[in-house]
């Protein structure tokens, strides 16, 4: 036999002389299957279960129902973080444009105070303007005044002037003052 596959009449053959199992190298052992050991198996298996269940089993249930309980708190809690999310995003737009508003009627203000400090500024320097113009009339006419009294005080002294060097002879000077201009 040399390690050949196995046909019919070999099998045959080995059944007649008695041989129920063949070990074949490199394959596992055969299984006889045995209803009486599949019945105590099973007995066993079920025994284990009911033994077992409630000292595996319930803890085992009750740490699922515990991990439930958990997902679910955590799920809630999730959704009410994403409801504040929301909640503070929508405040923190409302206060952006309150905050653009209030910005825009602080540069309103703004302007308008400038507006008013630049009238005023204006308003002062035409009035300065004003007072410079009059103080400016008030020394010219001061001045017109002045010259007017000198010139009144010494009229006599130009006419005495002028007609002696009008006149010819008067111990004056003979130019001519009409032709040429003044002396």
């Amino acid at each position: 036999m040399g390690g050949g596959a196995i046909d019919k009449e070999m099998l045959d053959d080995l059944r007649e002389r008695g041989i129920r199992t063949i070990t074949v190298s490199g394959h596992a052992a055969p299984v006889n299957f045995q209803l009486g050991t599949g019945l105590m198996v099973a007995v066993i298996f079920f025994t284990l279960v009911a033994a077992l269940k409630p000292v595996l089993w319930g803890p085992f249930l009750v740490m699922l129902e515990k991990r439930r309980r958990e997902l679910e708190i955590g799920a809630e809690a999730e959704r009410q973080n994403q409801q504040e999310t929301i909640r503070f995003e929508e405040e923190k737009r409302k206060r952006h444009a309150e905050l653009d508003r209030d910005m825009q009627a602080l540069r309103l203000d703004g302007q308008r105070e400038n507006a008013r400090l630049a009238n005023g500024i204006i308003h002062a320097a035409r009035d300065r303007e004003q007072e410079v113009k009059l103080a400016g009339l008030r020394d010219i006419r001061l001045n017109a005044e002045t010259t007017k009294g000198e010139l009144d005080a010494r009229v006599p002294e130009l006419a005495e002037m002028m007609a002696a060097a009008l006149t010819p002879g008067a111990g004056g000077d003979t130019t001519d003052t009409t032709a040429a201009g003044r002396p």
